[in-house]
């Protein structure tokens, strides 16, 4: 059985894909495909996703200042 230290040290470790992806690869996320359609599906059924458009606009940002 793992102890707390082993776990803290192993997530420690890990970076979720976003970054991975943006970061460390520079390349494009996956951002469109997760929370912009979550958006799209949103005004469909006029549910606001606010913090999905933010997030998604970030993320494109970001996107648009580390890889050209």
């Amino acid at each position: 059985m793992l102890n707390r230290r082993m776990i803290q040290m192993k997530l420690e470790k890990h970076f979720p894909s976003i970054h991975q992806d943006l970061i460390q690869n520079h390349k494009l996320t996956e951002i469109n495909y997760i929370n912009s359609y979550i958006s799209k599906k949103g005004k469909k059924f006029n549910i606001p996703t606010p913090y999905n458009d933010l997030l998604t606009m970030l993320v494109y940002s970001k996107e648009k200042l580390l890889i050209k």
